[in-house]
């Protein structure tokens, strides 16, 4: 992978703006915390996600949108949530008591030569914990260490996993490829509204991704699906762990299914590295189903819950209409016909139908004022006219497999039943998923009409290893009830999900990519690679690109664009006049369209009939005295460099 450099460059980014979030929580916050690990992390990476999506939408609709507009209301943002501030109190009373205790916290730290961030208090509980006459309260400290160590083994694999998958990419500059950049610099131009196949809220992320690492809008678009996966490993591994009783079993073995046992997954192999919008929904999704049955991860008031909720099933919509309307809503619904009497599942219920009006309010009002057709709009958002289901790498063929997971999934629910029956506080939860499993599969087995297959085999992708997951907490409850073990070896739980994945990866691998007949363009990749190369060494608008005109989407925004027909039947002629008329500032003032920026970069590819036309051009434009340098050669792509500034256009150049 050619521009590997750079899709690390941008995950390493992320994990250092995590560890900036968490320095400023520790400086800043007085607030003890009553939640640890994941159980702290992942409820507030959904809300800080659902408020950077709807903050986005509401940007837009102001035309105020701008990535760093957007950062600083999301620095402002988590400032005023570490900050903790109390509304009864004198704001500037609070600010200046805030303002003493972190100079008194860094001047400490310096005078006692001691980092910012020190773990010895962390240190000293986990003594205190182990010394502690109750052994569950002993346990307490070790599941959080194995919880957050496991959590982030299952994310980098996820990351590598699909990083492997790259081979077989077919998804790099595709007809789908540059309509979703295109979707991405559109929101520069205030538009969200109207895009048929997909929402818009997943583009936002995906921009502000770009922004927040530095990588250019190409690179960010190719390489966010890895960051897609890798957080949904991390979060159906804390989903299956908090579902079932914090088990470790069931929630690493179903996060290691949903990460390497692709040959049983309906995944489209060719497309697997491409971001998914019904992926990053279920990463919001999955812990607000959560949130339904257990509230208190969550936190706060049920003023507070119902809130959140809201703007949790809000993003949720912006991000993927299927997601919300045929996995949320039947779950969401289930639970208040089981347990209506909860509050807190009469709250979530009420949050969804409010972000449903929401939604489609706005949407059928953008709709009158735009002159949009919203039932089609609708219909194109739930339907996935651009994606298709191509699985060549499964063991068994998609139609026997899914009849295998439904016949599974009944008889999890057959079983489940009873229990729920005598007490449905307790089961309700594994129950509302088994049923919604149920459907899911039901709709893939019999093919219905008006549930759109290849995005219900997506949501599958998700669900079927949950599905893993609840058979071996299952198996796992019976088998405690017969043994009773004394204790949970966690190392040897890990040790065993890893072999078990190991052992099948092993015996079915090699039978499985043999079955995939196509590797990836590897022309594709070059070109990426060049305009990576570009735009990290360029100043923007300082020069032009010479390309198809397919390939004008990826100048928006960033730099001038050339035709190939323009190059060859125009440029010439413009460059002469340019450097005839150099001096005369006068007459440049009066013909502006005459100046060429300041340096020109022409893709030449080796498989193309133009590329003789490209080399006389060059050879033309050498004998006129112009300085030409090859900026990029590989063996299927070579960009050359027309130097009409010298120092003018690199950014290294200006600098040094």
């Amino acid at each position: 992978m050619l521009y590997l450099e750079s899709v690390f460059i941008g995950a390493l980014r992320i994990i250092g703006f995590c560890i900036i979030i968490f320095v400023i929580k520790t400086i800043v916050s007085a607030k003890k915390q009553s939640q640890f690990g994941f159980d702290y992390l992942i409820p507030r990476l959904v809300t800080f996600l659902s408020v950077i999506i709807i903050t986005g939408f509401l940007l837009t609709q102001l035309n105020a949108y701008d990535s760093f507009i957007l950062l600083a209301i999301i620095w402002g943002f988590m400032l005023l949530i570490f900050l903790n501030l109390n509304r009864k109190s004198p704001l500037r009373t609070q600010l200046k008591i805030i303002k003493t205790r972190s100079l008194i916290y860094i001047v400490k730290a310096i005078e006692n030569k001691q980092p910012l961030i020190s773990f010895k208090k962390i240190k000293e509980k986990r003594a205190a914990l182990q010394t502690a006459k109750n052994p569950k309260q002993k346990l307490s400290i070790t599941h959080i260490y194995w919880q957050m160590g496991i959590g982030f083994l299952m994310a980098i694999l996820g990351f590598f996993s699909r990083l492997y998958f790259y081979r077989f990419d077919r998804y790099a500059l595709s007809d789908i490829w540059y309509k979703d950049l295109s979707r991405m610099k559109e929101l520069s131009e205030q538009v969200w509204f109207f895009h048929s196949g997909s929402m818009t809220g997943e583009f936002l992320l995906i921009n502000l991704y770009g922004t927040l690492t530095g990588l250019s809008d190409s690179i960010a678009l190719e390489s966010f699906g890895l960051i897609e996966v890798a957080i949904l490993a991390l979060v159906i591994f804390w989903f299956c762990y908090r579902s079932f009783n914090r088990s470790f079993f069931p929630a690493l073995s179903s996060s290691l299914f949903f990460i390497f046992f692709y040959m049983f997954l309906p995944i489209n192999i060719d497309l697997s590295t491409m971001h998914k919008s019904v992926f990053l929904a279920l990463i919001i999704g999955l812990p607000a189903i959560l949130f339904i049955h257990s509230p208190k991860i969550l936190k706060g008031k049920i003023s507070t819950y119902f809130r959140w909720m809201i703007y949790i099933f809000t993003a949720t919509f912006l991000i993927n209409l299927f997601v919300a309307i045929y996995v949320l809503f039947p779950i969401v619904l289930l639970s208040f016909l089981l347990r209506y009497k909860d509050v807190y599942i009469r709250k979530s219920f009420y949050a969804y139908s409010i972000s449903t009006v929401f939604i489609f309010l706005m949407h059928y009002v953008a709709s009158l004022v735009l002159g949009q057709d919203f039932l089609n709009f609708i219909a194109s958002n739930i339907y996935a006219y651009n994606t298709y289901t191509y699985t060549p790498q499964l063991a068994v063929p998609i139609n026997e497999l899914l009849l295998v997971y439904g016949y599974l999934a009944c008889s999890l629910t057959a079983l489940v039943l009873p229990f729920a029956v005598k007490n449905i506080k307790k089961w309700s939860f594994i129950l509302v998923l088994l049923i919604q499993l149920d459907l899911l599969l039901l709709a893939a087995i019999y093919k219905v009409d008006f549930i759109d297959l290849d995005l219900l085999n997506q949501a599958l992708t998700v669900f079927i290893p949950v599905m893993v997951g609840i058979s071996l907490y299952l198996l796992g409850m019976f088998t405690k009830a017969i043994i009773k073990p004394k204790r949970e070896f966690i190392a040897v739980k890990l040790l065993l999900s890893l072999s078990i994945s190991g052992l099948v990866l092993f015996y079915l691998y090699d039978d499985t990519i043999a079955k995939i007949p196509f590797r990836k363009e590897v022309k594709n990749e070059q070109v990426l690679a060049a305009y990576d190369k570009i735009e990290n060494n360029l100043l923007p608008y300082s020069y032009g690109v010479v390309n198809d005109e397919q390939t004008k989407v990826i100048s928006m925004g960033n730099h001038f664009f050339l035709p190939y027909n323009y190059f060859f039947s125009e440029y010439l002629n413009q460059d002469l006049e340019y450097f005839k008329n150099k001096e005369d500032l006068i007459y440049l003032r009066n013909n502006p369209g005459i100046i060429p920026p300041k340096s020109i970069l022409v893709f030449d590819y080796k498989d193309r009939e133009n590329s003789i036309q490209i080399e006389k051009a060059l050879q033309t434009l050498k004998q006129r005295g112009r300085n030409i340098r090859i900026f990029y050669k590989n063996s299927l792509v070579s960009v050359y460099e027309i130097i009409n500034e010298p120092k003018q256009s690199h950014v290294r150049e200006l600098l040094f």
